[in-house]
C-alpha cells in the first residue's frame, strides 16, 4: 500500500522562534478521517527550557478547543534538532 495515496499531507503551522508563550497550529478537520499525526520538528533549545506537545479539541474550528487528556509530550533541553511524532486516533471531536 502507497501511503501517500491514503493520507492528506497538511501544514498547520510555520515555523516559530522559541517563545514564553504557547505556538497555536490552525484545526484540523477530521470529517472523513480516522487519525491525525502531528510532525514537530524542533532547532536548538535553550538550557533549562520548558517545552512541551499537546492535542487539543473541539466542535468547531474556533479558539475553544480543550487539551486532549494524555496527548501531552515533555520535551526535553537536551532535544535539540529531534522531531516530536504525536498521533492522535479517533478524537472525539470533529476539530
Amino acid at each position: 500500500m502507497n501511503l501517500a495515496k491514503n493520507v492528506k499531507v497538511t501544514r498547520v503551522s510555520n515555523a516559530e522562534a522559541a517563545a514564553q508563550t504557547a505556538i497555536n497550529s490552525t484545526g484540523v478537520d477530521m470529517t472523513g478521517f480516522d487519525g491525525v499525526m502531528f510532525l514537530v520538528p524542533f532547532g536548538a533549545i535553550t538550557s533549562g527550557g520548558v517545552q512541551s506537545v499537546n492535542a487539543a479539541q473541539g466542535s468547531d474550528n474556533s479558539a475553544d478547543w480543550v487539551d486532549l487528556e494524555g496527548s501531552k509530550i515533555a520535551v526535553a533541553d537536551d532535544d535539540d534538532n529531534q522531531i516530536v511524532v504525536l498521533d492522535i486516533y479517533k478524537p472525539k471531536d470533529r476539530y
